[in-house]
């Protein structure tokens, strides 16, 4: 039965014509082509290790996507892909390209409405997922679709692993035509809160990931010949291109991690050889905890060759304590959904510049404004010849705004939104930054506030909305605190309707946010303080300064 899937692949691989372009589904079959033999994809099922070569992948992919047309109506654009890290994610998201349709990886960290509201704002018809293992998988995936079940009558679920899903892929005819390999054709949608709260659906062309996986390699060189973890989400911009894209298009081997258990990666990376680790800076401290626990730490993590970090500001001590382990640096890099996601990064090869996120990727373009939107400086790629060299201004702050292929397309159905931050063809972060005298770019603050908790970005906005259902609360305030696990943690500073209701009224809230389902764990607040009154400022906005106790709040008697 394998020599004949083997042939079966072989021929459907001779038969396919793809175009050296700018599209996923293309640049798929032709990695599939030139690495027929070699393993794409190390899993683990019922703890026993199964490889999947390329050969093997790209008939997967092929018959799935067979199966899958005749699943779903013509007219439907957008497919929802609900799965953990698994092969059976990156066969589906490589169907939807073939088929020449927009893949929507979701947040299965969400809570059921969150996921909900995700699903109607793409306005997905068609949701590709599992039927979950038992144990913490069923709490999460079961609960969730369920929910989906009854609260959206027009949403097809369909369960990928069930016996007779299998018969009828098994039976479907291979899809044998390539899509127009336009890049300005959407390829999927990473969906992020934004700084309303509402689920916004970041539109990233086929065109934004290849431009941005073409300066990964350029910096990071050729993953072909690497073994890459991959325990960073797939619905996130950094695991999906840094991680999946990165290595199966280019002939890695890449090794899908469901959830992130120190212990588990350890053993991983140790039975796997993995030499390119991709972590988010909370997850690098765990992992150098537990390896600490072990006779030869040294020797459990010996494969590694390349360590990167991104999602959130990299302390000087989880550096030191890898460095000392491994004998070699974490480089790191800064990035955003929107830009598909990598904006800068430290250079392999050279010692990395602490505290900074390296220089712009090739090509892309940086510039600090002022609060006037004007130019304070600009920094290119060295590797950027399309452009004279352009030194920045050491130190000098601003807003950071880029530019370049890797530049999103707009909020899927929010002009306004998209209006904002898109700008004469410049993106516009929301973040501080500034320079040093070669070119790598410090993040100095977040304009809006922004959350990170363990690399999962989490807006006020989404907090203060939650927290204000409940009757007892007049006003809040979110903010995050630092965190030693996750880097910050949630605090919300209330004020009450009546000061009277103080017993009890922080567990009456989290009890409240709990049984309405209304935020992620990880969005829930940690840390509840309760304010008589919430100060303000002359603009009638919350004086954050204040609210932490870094100032006296400023007095207005007009307000």
């Amino acid at each position: 039965m394998i020599w004949i899937k083997k042939i079966l692949s072989k021929i459907l691989s001779f038969s396919l014509k793809p175009e050296n372009s700018q599209h996923l589904a293309h640049l798929f079959v032709l990695s599939w082509k030139k690495n027929f033999k070699k393993i794409a994809i190390t899993e683990s099922k019922d703890g026993q290790w199964t490889n999947i070569s390329y050969g093997e992948l790209g008939l997967a992919v092929h018959k799935v996507a067979g199966w899958l047309k005749n699943q779903i109506k013509k007219s439907e654009k957008r497919i929802g892909i609900f799965l953990p890290n698994s092969a059976g994610f990156i066969v589906s998201f490589f169907s939807c390209q073939i088929l020449g349709k927009t893949a929507i990886p979701l947040n299965y960290a969400l809570s059921p409405k969150e996921v909900k509201d995700v699903i109607n704002d793409a306005q997905i018809k068609t949701l590709l997922t599992f039927e979950a293992p038992e144990g913490r998988a069923t709490k999460i995936f079961g609960n969730t679709l369920d929910y989906l079940q009854k609260e959206i009558d027009d949403l097809k679920i369909l369960k990928l692993n069930k016996p007779k899903t299998q018969k009828e892929i098994q039976k479907s005819s291979f899809l044998k035509n390539l899509p127009d390999p336009n890049p300005e054709n959407i390829a999927c949608y990473i969906y992020t809160s934004g700084s309303t709260g509402k689920p916004k659906g970041v539109m990233l062309s086929h065109g934004n990931l290849s431009n941005n996986l073409s300066d990964f390699w350029k910096v990071l060189g050729d993953t072909e010949n690497h073994t890459i973890s991959g325990v960073l989400p797939l619905f996130h911009s950094f695991g999906l291109t840094a991680g999946m894209l990165a290595g199966m298009l280019s002939g890695g081997r890449f090794v899908p991690i469901p959830a992130f258990q120190p212990k588990l990666v350890l053993d991983i990376i140790k039975s796997q050889k993995i030499t390119v680790l991709e972590l988010v800076p909370s997850m690098y401290n765990s992992l150098i905890n537990a390896a600490n626990r072990l006779k030869e730490p040294k020797k459990d993590l010996s494969s590694v060759r390349l360590a990167v970090a991104g999602g959130a500001p990299l302390p000087r001590e989880i550096i030191e304590k890898f460095e000392k382990i491994t004998k070699i640096p974490i480089y790191e890099g800064y990035g955003a959904s929107e830009t598909s996601p990598v904006i800068s990064f430290n250079r392999p090869g050279k010692p990395p510049v602490f505290g900074t996120c390296g220089i712009a990727f090739p090509s892309v373009k940086i510039q600090l404004r002022d609060e006037n939107n004007k130019e304070v400086t600009t920094a290119l790629s060295p590797e950027d010849s399309s452009e004279p060299s352009i030194k920045p201004k050491a130190n000098a702050e601003g807003e950071i705004w880029i530019k370049g292929p890797n530049v999103f397309k707009g909020y899927h159905g929010k002009e306004k939104e998209t209006n904002e931050v898109l700008i004469d063809g410049w993106y516009r972060t929301g973040d501080i930054g500034k320079f040093d005298g070669e070119g790598n770019l410090t993040i100095c603050g977040r304009a809006k506030h922004m959350i990170i908790v363990a690399g999962e970005n989490v807006y006020p906005a989404e907090i203060e909305d939650a927290v204000m259902k409940h009757p007892k609360v007049k006003s809040v305030v979110a903010i995050g605190i630092p965190d030693k696990k996750t880097g910050e943690k949630v605090k919300a500073f209330i004020e009450l309707e009546n000061q009277k209701d103080n017993h009890e009224i922080k567990k009456e809230i989290i009890s409240f946010l709990n049984e309405k389902k209304l935020l992620a764990t990880y969005k829930m607040p940690k840390e509840i303080e309760i304010l008589e009154e919430i100060p303000l400022l002359p603009t009638g906005k919350p004086d954050i300064p204040a609210i932490k106790g870094e100032r006296d709040p400023i007095k207005n008697k007009n307000l």
